[in-house]
């Protein structure tokens, strides 16, 4: 990958975070061996450690930078962990995917699709996401719509025949 780098072919960014690795550890290994000689002259071996402090300097802000936004993606791990066990925890409270299945199609929002699918025991292209095409064109459908880090789970196009064994259906996971 490097070499398809350096000649200007495509190199996928992936692939380069060992070789861009192992060259730093060389580089570092390099340069602490020339400062470590005895034949290196005074000048030059502080001015090793004067210019790894300066790369720190200019590096900070770059690296708290980075530790802010890895923080943030840290807590928006924690919120999609916690509505996924919310979404099982409320398949299993309405009875599990056969009860969900013989009320109606899943269908939730895009992005959400295969997570209810997987709860479900379903392909994901069995799962529906868009509920408002599914809702008009008369589908009968379980939505299940993500809502404050939970879920809420409604019915539509329901037959009168199914309204009363179905009717457990619209429960709501916990909120928040």
């Amino acid at each position: 990958e490097v070499a398809f780098a350096y000649h200007g072919w495509s190199a996928v960014s992936r692939y380069m975070i060992e070789p861009a690795a192992v060259m730093i550890a060389v580089a570092g290994g390099g340069i602490g061996w020339l400062l470590s000689d005895s034949r290196t002259s005074t000048v030059l071996r502080w001015a090793g450690p004067v210019v790894a402090l300066g790369l720190i300097v200019w590096l900070a802000p770059d690296a708290r930078s980075r530790v802010r936004n890895m923080r943030g993606l840290i807590e928006d791990s924690r919120h999609s962990a916690k509505m996924i066990d919310r979404l099982r925890t409320v398949i299993a409270q309405e009875g599990g995917p056969d009860v969900i299945k013989a009320c109606g199609q899943p269908v939730s929002l895009l992005g959400f699709q295969s997570t209810v699918a997987y709860y479900t025991k379903l392909n994901v292209g069995n799962v529906g996401f868009r509920p408002g095409k599914s809702i008009g064109r008369g589908n009968q459908i379980v939505l299940f719509k993500p809502h404050d880090n939970g879920w809420q789970v409604r019915l539509y196009n329901l037959p009168a025949s199914l309204k009363a064994q179905c009717s457990q259906l619209k429960t709501d996971s916990e909120f928040g």
